[in-house]
């Protein structure tokens, strides 16, 4: 077996950087129309899992929801028919970035942002 891990093997944290990490977190600057914090939707008490659009902005738990049973059906079918690990990682994130594609085509035809 391995040797334990202990704190030696992590990189040190900077306070200060640590903080100002913290307030960004909680801060709406950083989003598109300065209203929503990234806190808002990735919550560390719910694993910072979020159900927005892929492109960002405000989504529902519903999205959520269907993203991931998508996915997972996706890589459990896939598993089934037993295509390897490392493909099924190369089909999904090629799913995921085609998604990111779809939305954002979607939106400028719609006109949102």
């Amino acid at each position: 077996m391995p040797d334990p891990v202990d704190d030696t093997a992590f990189m040190a944290i900077d306070l200060d950087e640590a903080r100002l990490g913290q307030l960004l977190f909680y801060d709406p600057i950083l989003s598109g129309n300065r209203t929503v914090a990234c806190a808002t939707c990735h919550h560390p008490k719910f694993g910072t899992s979020d159900g927005v659009a892929l492109s960002g902005g405000l989504g529902t738990i519903y999205g959520a929801i269907i993203g991931a049973l998508i996915m997972q059906s996706l890589q459990s079918g896939m598993a089934m028919v037993g295509v390897d690990a490392p493909y099924q990682n190369i089909v999904v994130g090629a799913v995921l970035v085609l998604a990111v594609w779809t939305d954002i085509q979607y939106r400028k035809r719609v006109g949102a942002k």
